[in-house]
């Protein structure tokens, strides 16, 4: 197996979850993210 490519759509306060849940899956990245709000897009980047 490759491994998981993971994106997530959506930055609000939920998406922190989801980040943590890929980040501890094995073999698995996050492949992308987007959110229609620029700023919340650049705070998820930047953590």
């Amino acid at each position: 197996m490759t491994g998981l490519k993971a994106a997530v759509i959506g930055c609000g306060d939920v998406s922190a979850v989801h980040f943590e849940a890929i980040a501890k899956l094995d073999g698995a990245r996050l492949a992308g993210v987007c959110d229609s709000d620029p700023g919340r897009l650049a705070a998820a980047v930047a953590a």
